[in-house]
């Protein structure tokens, strides 16, 4: 049992799988208001607005608090994606968008044994990965050294830093190697307070595999089952008729307009869907199309969208129809937090 703080909260996709791993406090922090009512919805808890990325009605937080103390014993987050994404301008610092700083200032307030924090693969790319080298540096009291090999570990093995109050381990994660029937690469940090003397977080491992991957036969890799495809999450969910536009109220109605162009040519049925995203200027085009078994082109529904991102089927979204788009576009899926953090448990509580 722990207490945890979801910064940049959305719609709730990190606190859900924080829940789920055991935690038995939990609030949410956003600018939105669609997804703070999205975020009260599908997790039944508090969720706070914040005019600016560090400002916290802390009173308010207080005031819910079983202790006169403000602490989290967990801090979770990911700061909006779009300065260091290769989809879009990647203005990094440039971006009144980028919340690294706001993040790391939260962890520095309160101090919590451990944190989790996601953004984009583009954030260590070398566009970018001195921004984030300094970031630890001058934040976490990183080694500088330590960090020049940051891009490449963390895209293989992981990279391990040791800092002034925390140890930060750092990798990108293949999302459908975790039952995500989308190929979704994000990258995690997560850091443990260096009190805990001895302890070594260990990435968690896959539970499903690429069935392309050319492994040796009769390896433990090879004994996981596939990837979860999109008809997975298409027969699931059932044709679209009343009965189950009422039941998924927040959108399982057909879209038209769908196309694929030069660039965008949408998802394969029988593969997980590519990664789905907010869109800049509204519902984006073909990377949120997919071709049905029968060869037609269509949109994902909201529904879909909403499992192919790994909500549970009863979640529920607030606001409009881009509005929902861009919530579960931006949400992190709950299952990888869950994992994440379940290896964190012994520092917790």
């Amino acid at each position: 049992m722990f207490k945890v703080l979801d910064l940049f909260c959305g719609a709730g996709g990190m606190s859900i799988g924080a829940i789920e791993s055991g935690a038995n406090e939990v609030f949410g922090v956003d600018l939105c208001r669609d997804s703070l009512r999205s975020y009260e919805r599908n997790t039944s808890l508090p969720a706070y607005r914040s005019v600016r990325s560090r400002h916290l009605r802390l009173d308010l937080i207080k005031e819910s608090c079983q202790f006169s103390k403000i602490y989290f014993d967990l801090l979770v987050g990911g700061p909006p994606c779009q300065p260091f994404s290769n989809a879009g301008k990647g203005l990094g610092q440039l971006d009144e968008r980028q919340g690294l700083n706001a993040f790391s200032h939260w962890v520095d307030v309160f101090k919590p044994k451990a944190f989790v924090m996601e953004n984009v693969p583009g954030l260590l790319s070398s566009r970018h990965v001195s921004i984030v080298s300094s970031w630890l540096i001058n934040r976490f009291g990183v080694n500088r050294l330590s960090c020049t090999k940051l891009e490449s570990l963390a895209k293989g093995p992981g990279a391990e830093l040791r800092g002034v109050r925390y140890q930060i381990y750092c990798k990108t994660l293949q999302c459908a190697d975790y039952g995500v029937p989308q190929t979704r690469r994000r990258v995690f940090f997560v850091g443990v307070s260096n009190e805990f003397k001895g302890f070594q977080y260990e990435w968690p491992a896959s539970t499903h595999k690429d069935s392309r991957d050319r492994e040796p036969l009769f390896s433990a890799h090879d004994q996981l089952p596939d990837w979860v495809p999109v008809s997975h999450v298409v027969d699931r969910l059932g044709p679209m008729n009343k009965e189950r536009a009422r039941r998924y109220a927040y959108g399982h109605n057909f879209r038209p307009g769908a196309r694929i162009y030069k660039g965008h040519t949408g998802s394969s049925f029988t593969h997980p869907a590519k990664t789905i995203k907010a869109g800049v200027n509204g519902f984006p085009g073909g990377e949120n199309c997919f071709r049905t078994r029968n060869g037609r082109i269509r949109y994902f529904t909201l529904a879909e969208l909403s499992l192919l991102q790994g909500f549970p089927e009863s979640a529920h979204f607030e606001g409009s129809f881009s509005s929902i788009a861009k919530q579960i576009g931006n949400a992190v899926p709950p299952v990888m937090v869950r994992l994440i953090t379940s290896n964190l448990v012994r520092v917790l509580i």
